[in-house]
């Protein structure tokens, strides 16, 4: 800035002088400063041109400065902004430190509740424990016991079984008796029939073998009564034989026993009713019931149940 200044004291100085000299004052001087002033001129000129050069150099370091200025400025703000946000930044560490020194807080207390907690578990399950082991002692010496009874209930069992498979062989022995004895209560019930049904078998084929050369009306109706009679007999055969099946499966099923079996009455057996006894040849079987002696010696291999059912049963008395 002081060079400045004394360039341009410089120049109006020389420009002072050059106004002077144009107006013609002692023009006859001038000549002898003439090369002095011209080199005077060139110097301003040089100084002007220097200035000139010094004054946009000065304006590019204002603007240069003016830029930085604003720079600055702008640093400033930013380093400002920066600033309130690392206080703010500050104030929520710290807000957030003291949650989490109250969040610390709170878990210790919690963790000591647990802590309190365990030791009281603790102190329970020991106690448990102690129970634990007594009831174990009782249970084992229950478990001795009960394998005692086991066994005894073993052994127990083993008889059970056996007397279970006994009586199922007894069992089964009584049902074959009982169904021996229905059995022969039933062929002596069919025996009269099948003697009955022989009878008219014999009658039918004589007389069939008497048609054979003559034809008789009385001998064919004696013929077709014949057949009547073995036909008859032949059904209550069917019956009797269904009935006695039916108590024999009711004996095989357990289901009843002999006792409870209703007496089967025994039919008697349909005859001709066109031939008198007689006129009957003398070789025809005359059909009636056994003597109950018969009935009382059969009934000597069997139980008492079943001799007086057997006896109730096939008496002519019983049968009707």
């Amino acid at each position: 800035m002081p060079q400045k200044k004394s360039l341009l004291r410089s120049v109006g100085t020389l420009t002072h002088r050059v106004s002077f000299v144009s107006k013609g004052v002692n023009t006859d001087a001038f000549k002898t400063y003439q090369a002095e002033f011209s080199e005077a001129i060139r110097r301003v000129k040089k100084v002007e041109d220097q200035l000139r050069d010094a004054n946009s150099k000065n304006k590019a370091l204002e603007s240069v400065m003016s830029t930085q200025q604003n720079n600055a400025k702008a640093n400033q703000l930013e380093q400002k902004s920066k600033i309130e946000s690392l206080e703010r930044m500050v104030v929520q560490k710290e807000e957030k430190y003291q949650r989490d020194f109250n969040s610390a807080n709170l878990e210790k207390t919690r963790l000591q509740s647990i802590v309190r907690l365990q030791e009281a578990q603790a102190r329970e399950t020991k106690s448990r424990l102690d129970q634990f082991s007594q009831v174990k002692q009782e249970a084992d010496r229950l478990t001795t016991q009960i394998d005692t009874l086991c066994r005894d209930r073993d052994e127990m069992q083993k008889k059970i079984d056996n007397m279970d498979k006994e009586c199922q062989m007894q069992r089964q022995r009584a049902i074959k008796s009982e169904v021996s004895v229905v059995q022969i209560h039933k062929d002596q019930a069919l025996r009269p029939l099948e003697e009955a049904i022989s009878e008219c078998q014999y009658h039918m084929n004589n007389l069939k073998r008497i048609l054979q050369g003559e034809e008789n009306a009385n001998l064919t109706v004696i013929l077709k009564d014949w057949e009547r009679c073995r036909e008859e007999n032949k059904q209550k055969m069917e019956t009797i034989k269904s009935q006695f099946d039916s108590q024999i499966q009711e004996l095989q099923s357990g289901r009843l026993i002999l006792t409870d079996l209703p007496v089967i009455p025994r039919p008697e057996p349909s005859r001709s009713k066109t031939l008198k006894a007689k006129h009957a040849p003398h070789n025809w079987p005359h059909l009636e019931h056994p003597h109950p002696s018969w009935f009382n010696h059969r009934c000597t291999t069997l139980s008492p149940a079943a001799s007086r059912w057997w006896v109730s049963s096939s008496t002519p008395e019983a049968s009707g």
